[in-house]
Order: C-alpha cells, then sequence, then structure tokens
C-alpha cells in the first residue's frame, strides 16, 4: 500500500509538472520587418550641403540594408523627396524624408567707391551699391534719401536690396556737403 501511495504522488507530481510547465509555455513571434527615419536636418539653405541621416531597419533585432533614392537638388528652391527601402524574405517596407531647400540668407551689398564730400553747389553723383546674392537671382534695388548740393549738411542715403525670396538688407551712405 505504501508503494502505491508513492507511486500515485510520483504521478500526481509528474502531472502537475506537466501542467505547469504547459502553462508556462512562451510563444514565438514571429519578428516583423519595420523601417524609422534617423535623426537629421531636413531643412537646407540653397547651394548649401545636404547631409542626409537616413533610415534604419531591422527585421526582429537584425540589421536589414536600406536603399536610398533621392531627388534634393540644392541648387534650386523647393520641396524633395528622399525615399528609403528595405527589403528581407520577400517583404519590402518604405519611408520617405520631405527635404526643404530655402533661400533665408539676406543679399550683401557693397558701396561701389564714389566721391561723398562735396562742396556746397557742386555736383554730387551717385556711385550706387554691387549688390550679390546667396541663390543667385537679381536683387531689386530701393535707393532712399537725397542730396541738397546747395545746404550744407550731412546727408544719408540708404540702398534697400531684396532678392527673389524676399530677404532684405540695407546699407547706408553718407554724404557730406561742405562750404566752399
Amino acid at each position: 500500500m505504501k508503494t502505491i501511495k508513492n507511486l500515485t504522488i510520483i504521478v500526481v507530481v509528474l502531472i502537475m509538472s506537466l501542467v505547469l510547465s504547459a502553462c508556462n509555455l512562451t510563444t514565438t513571434k514571429t519578428p516583423t520587418l519595420k523601417i524609422s527615419l534617423n535623426s537629421g536636418v531636413d531643412t537646407v539653405e540653397i547651394f548649401s550641403t545636404f547631409k542626409d541621416g537616413g533610415a534604419t531597419a531591422k527585421y526582429g533585432d537584425e540589421l536589414v540594408a536600406v536603399k536610398t533614392k533621392s531627388d534634393v537638388d540644392t541648387s534650386k528652391i523647393g520641396t524633395y523627396t528622399v525615399k528609403y527601402e528595405a527589403t528581407y524574405n520577400n517583404k519590402t517596407v518604405s519611408i520617405e524624408r520631405k527635404v526643404t531647400v530655402v533661400d533665408e540668407t539676406e543679399p550683401n551689398l557693397v558701396l561701389n567707391p564714389g566721391v561723398d564730400t562735396v562742396r556746397q553747389g557742386e555736383e554730387w553723383t551717385d556711385a550706387g551699391v554691387t549688390a550679390m546674392d546667396n541663390s543667385m537671382t537679381d536683387v531689386t534695388i530701393v535707393v532712399e534719401g537725397s542730396v541738397d548740393v546747395n545746404t550744407i549738411g550731412e546727408y544719408i542715403i540708404t540702398y534697400y536690396g531684396t532678392d527673389a525670396s524676399g530677404n532684405t538688407t540695407s546699407i547706408k551712405r553718407y554724404v557730406n556737403v561742405v562750404s566752399r
């Protein structure tokens, strides 16, 4: 009787072990293919260098190669697309980055050399300015101020330069009318 009792206990323990171990079975989850953008600068100044931040693809914990296709042209203002694509086990994922090329730099104005001190009653000729812009587009110049060569004093001529993107800058020319 003692052997049957011991045998019964052993069988019960074995059954309990099997039941409990079945409860602890972990189901294996099939990994998925995922892609995400890496950090990067997505707004760049015209004619500057665009450094692509890229993307990372993983199948579970395994890194997967990413192919990149880009139409970014930093010589032209606009919005461009960089497409990233990864393929693993006949599954393909993709993601896009939008890159904007902007012109936020004001034009550069330089006073042309001229004679800016004249005697009262003499003629003064405005030498103007030279304008340059990083976007290689024309700069519109507006001149404000005047010189009364018949009245002694200091006069300020202000030149405003505006590029095609609306960036504006100014520079001043000081003209002195002195007595004869």
